[in-house]
C-alpha cells in the first residue's frame, strides 16, 4: 500500500499506529503465539521472537496484560542448542525476575508463572 505522507505527519502516524492499532496489550497477546525459533544459537543472527519477547518481559508487559507466557518460554529453552545465543542469559534473567518480583506494589500476585519443577524433569527423561 503506498501513501503519501508529509514528514510533518510522521510523528502522527507513529502515536496512530503504537497507541490506536498496535498497543502493548495486542502486541503482548500476539507475542505468545510467535513460533519459537528452532534450533536457536549463537550461529543465528538478526532480529528474532526472542528479542522481542525480552523486551516484553522488561517493561512487565505480560503480567500487566495478564498474559502467560511460561509455555513460549519453556518451549524456547528446549529448542535452543550451543553455542547459547546471546539473548539467551537476558531473558532467563528477565523471566526469573518477572516470576520473583510482582510488577507493582498495589498487586503483588501480578507475576508470570514459573515453569515447575516436573516440566523440568520432563526435558532430563
Amino acid at each position: 500500500m503506498k501513501i503519501a505522507i508529509k514528514p510533518s505527519s510522521l510523528s502522527k502516524m507513529k502515536t496512530i499506529f503504537t497507541q490506536e492499532i498496535f498497543t502493548e496489550q495486542v502486541v503482548t497477546a500476539h507475542a505468545v503465539r510467535v513460533a519459537v525459533t528452532n534450533n536457536l544459537s549463537a550461529n543465528i543472527t538478526g532480529f528474532l521472537p526472542i528479542h522481542c519477547i525480552y523486551q516484553l518481559l522488561r517493561s512487565r508487559a505480560f503480567t500487566k496484560h495478564k498474559v502467560s507466557i511460561k509455555d513460549w518460554i519453556y518451549r524456547q529453552l528446549c529448542e535452543t542448542t550451543t553455542p547459547i545465543h546471546t539473548q539467551l542469559i537476558p531473558l532467563i534473567d528477565a523471566y526469573i525476575n518477572s516470576i520473583l518480583t510482582p510488577a507493582s506494589k498495589a498487586n503483588p500476585e501480578a507475576t508470570n508463572q514459573p515453569i515447575t519443577e516436573q516440566e523440568i524433569l520432563n526435558v532430563f527423561q
